[in-house]
């Protein structure tokens, strides 16, 4: 009568490292890379992996100044294309912190004939310009978001005690969303956030 020998049918794998099932595990403790199998893991697992790590590289660079820019300048003559995420606000020429534009194109940079800039510009919420005007050039804003109250004129002048004694003159226009208004050269104005919301509106300016 033969004797039947029993077939081990245990094979290696990462998890055991070959250790029979009736050793002891106390021994062979797999480590947590091994149980994960992080040696086998495939190229298509390794590209996503990288892709992931792109992504994250680029979310945090697209908020550096350094990276954060758009070309220097446009050849004359080529179509123009800004793309909003390489732009970030800035201070308008008032040097108010409650007042930034985000410049989509420029005279600095672009050459387009008597175009001085193309922005959207924000106003905090109770905020202003000072009354000023330029000899030059004619603005136009479109008003995107919130409301404006722009001034055109001069104060009349006024004694030591506010009185006004004459001369000059104001002009209150109110605007909302998709209002436009044009200030020709020259024209005295000021333009007012009244409201408790920021005030968002595409502006640009034209040389004359």
């Amino acid at each position: 009568m033969s004797t039947h020998i029993p077939v081990d049918r245990y094979r290696y794998s990462p998890v055991n490292q070959g250790t029979h099932p009736s050793s002891s595990s106390s021994s062979h403790s797999p480590s947590l890379i091994q149980k994960l199998y992080l040696d086998r893991i495939s190229p298509l697992a390794a590209l996503l992996a990288l892709a992931a790590a792109a992504i994250l590289l680029y979310s945090i660079l697209r908020h550096v100044p350094y990276f954060n820019t758009r070309p220097t300048t446009t050849p004359p003559g080529e179509p123009i294309v800004v793309w909003n995420t390489l732009l970030q606000d800035a201070r308008t020429a008032h040097n108010d912190p409650s007042l930034s534009k985000r410049v989509h194109i420029s005279a600095e940079t672009d050459h387009l004939p008597n175009i001085q800039q193309f922005a959207l510009a924000t106003f905090a919420p109770h905020s202003r310009t000072e009354r000023h005007s330029h000899p030059s050039m004619t603005e136009i804003f479109h008003v995107k978001e919130g409301k404006a109250r722009f001034v055109f004129g001069t104060p009349p002048t006024t004694d030591s005690a506010g009185v006004a004694v004459g001369g000059g003159g104001e002009n209150n226009v109110n605007v909302g969303v998709d209002d436009t208004v044009a200030i020709p050269a020259g024209t005295a104005h000021t333009v007012v956030n009244d409201q408790d919301v920021p005030l968002k509106m595409v502006y640009a300016s034209v040389l004359v």
